[in-house]
């Protein structure tokens, strides 16, 4: 089986500016457990669940960039915490062209 065969085309996002209430929202509207964290374009981390809950008592006053693991660290941070998916980067670059894993997602595009 190819990875390209499980994944989903066209990932949910949410920016680094945006609350964590918002991007909770967001993922349980969607039934996520991970979300992409898009800025001009670029992946620049991404958001769990487990984020969420260490935040729990703040998501309203916290941007998701303060509790966010950074782009260059997702793939560490997803080892270290046996994260149920990867994201996938488009050929030029890091565009949400997909993500593998049990819950598939769509772009959010809110901008």
């Amino acid at each position: 089986m190819r990875v390209v065969d499980r994944m989903t085309p066209d990932p949910s996002s949410v920016r680094p500016y945006h609350t964590l209430a918002a991007a909770k929202a967001l993922m349980r509207a969607e039934g996520l457990r991970h979300i992409a964290v898009i800025e001009d374009g670029k992946l620049v981390g991404i958001l769990s669940d487990r984020d969420l809950r260490n935040q729990s008592g703040y998501l309203d006053c916290t941007k998701v960039n303060a509790a966010m693991t950074p782009g260059s660290d997702h793939g560490r941070a997803g080892r270290q915490h046996r994260a149920g998916g990867a994201l996938v980067p488009h050929p030029q670059g890091w565009k949400p062209t997909g993500r593998r894993g049990r819950e598939g997602y769509r772009h959010h595009n809110d901008d």
